[in-house]
């Protein structure tokens, strides 16, 4: 017969999982002290809402003390807008035992700031069973950085959308995952069905091959900060000149994608042949860019700054009929507000104004374009500094390469929804103003 254990031995504190049941808590721990240190806030509630405990976590959330809120109802504490929610939630939670419902609420600080608390409730259970578990967290500075994602997609789309350059967004493949409107008006194509498919496929027929510019390029690639190229693009009926902008995360050189600007020079093309052709004559537009810079009581030299940049020894050149004048020149002179008909002639200019002033527009939209993807490249970095500073002040370690910066650019890559989302837009005017910190 087997000796029975000790009533000693009996009585010790097992402080081991049993090996055959995992799912079984630790005998002999003292769970009030993993309450004191837990960040989360544990509340215990009556059905009214009454506040019956409220673990030390609070201080650091909200900046009260356990005591201060014992026996006060959690309602005083929320948003006006936010209680009716909040009453309806827990009045569920109360009827359903068992059944865990998530809470979502603006809670006032002791410093009289909102904090955004999110967590969830829970009823008869069976530690407390006349009493509503409440979790909850602090998400006020996720909800920040993800509202600041969101605006800034905003800003974005209906900056691109304004350009009349074509704009599309590509990964390292390709394959498209955004476009402006400009692009899908162009194409002939709904944006969705843009969408995922590789770019020379939409700009090229089958039978035709495709560019470098757009050919796939791997991310281990070394990539140039921009490069251009002309092309005639049979599908589109018209020149383009190809900007092609690598896009990086800040301060990384791994490539997450592309950035296409295609702007229609098809006009400045049809220029340049009129000029070469002899259409326009050399030696009277050369005389009539000498006699509308006397006009304007310039010499060759401020002429030559004023209009694009040029040289005292340029102008001179132009004027003597040494070297054609330039398009850009023109393009200068016409983007100043003066009609072409004092370079090229009357019966020569009414014509070229009009292709002229296309090309103007198009200057703008590329210079447009690269503030567009510099502000890209701000967001990127202002989203990994406040990604940093939230860790670091919760003091949640960094795992390498996973925690880096690109909401932004993962979000308007990897978008594949309509252009317009009157659902953010409707939740951005109801965000309360960015709490102060306590």
């Amino acid at each position: 017969m087997k000796p029975h254990a000790s009533s000693s031995a009996a009585r010790e504190p097992n402080t081991k999982l049993r090996k055959t049941d995992r799912s079984e808590l630790p005998v002999g721990v003292d769970f009030r002290l993993l309450l004191e240190h837990a960040p989360d806030i544990l509340a215990l509630l009556t059905r009214e809402g009454e506040i019956r405990y409220c673990s030390p976590a609070v201080q650091q959330v909200l900046g009260y003390q356990s005591q201060e809120v014992l026996g006060k109802s959690l309602f005083t504490l929320l948003h006006p807008e936010d209680i009716p929610v909040a009453e309806k939630t827990l009045q569920l939670v109360a009827s359903t035992p068992g059944v865990t419902r998530s809470l979502a609420f603006r809670c006032r600080h002791h410093n009289d700031s909102w904090r955004i608390l999110e967590g969830n409730s829970i009823s008869h259970t069976a530690f407390f069973p006349a009493e509503i578990i409440v979790t909850l967290r602090d998400v006020t500075e996720h909800h920040w950085i993800n509202e600041k994602i969101r605006r800034a997609k905003r800003e974005w789309e209906q900056t691109i959308d304004a350009l009349s350059d074509l704009v599309l967004l590509t990964d390292t493949d390709g394959t498209i995952r955004r476009c402006n409107r400009a692009a899908s008006e162009a194409l002939a194509l709904p944006y969705l069905e843009l969408i995922g498919r590789p770019l020379w496929d939409v700009l090229y027929r089958p039978t035709e091959s495709a560019a470098v510019v757009f050919r796939p390029r791997s991310s281990s690639q070394t990539e140039q900060e921009q490069q251009q190229e002309e092309i005639y693009l049979p599908r589109l009926e018209g020149w383009f000149a190809i900007a092609r902008h690598p896009v990086r995360l800040p301060a990384s050189e791994t490539l997450q994608g592309f950035a296409y600007i295609l702007t229609n020079i098809t006009e400045r093309k049809r220029l340049e042949d009129m000029l070469r052709e002899r259409v326009i004559q050399p030696h009277d537009v050369a005389s009539n860019l000498r006699n509308f810079r006397k006009t304007l009581a310039l010499s060759q030299k401020a002429f030559g700054e004023t209009f694009g940049g040029y040289s005292q020894r340029q102008i001179n050149a132009y004027e003597s009929s040494e070297s054609e004048v330039p398009i850009s020149l023109l393009l200068a002179i016409k983007n100043k507000g003066y009609s072409l008909d004092v370079v090229l002639g009357p019966s020569k200019g009414d014509k070229i104004n009009r292709m002229t002033g296309h090309l103007i527009d198009s200057q703008k939209n590329r210079g447009a374009a690269r503030q567009l993807l510099a502000a890209l490249a701000r967001l990127l970095e202002q989203e990994q500094y406040t990604l940093d500073t939230l860790l670091q002040e919760l003091g949640i370690p960094q795992p390498v390469n996973t925690m880096k910066a690109g909401g932004v650019l993962a979000d308007i890559l990897g978008h594949t929804g309509t252009l317009s989302e009157p659902a953010i837009e409707e939740e951005a005017q109801k965000t309360p103003t960015p709490p102060k910190r306590g």
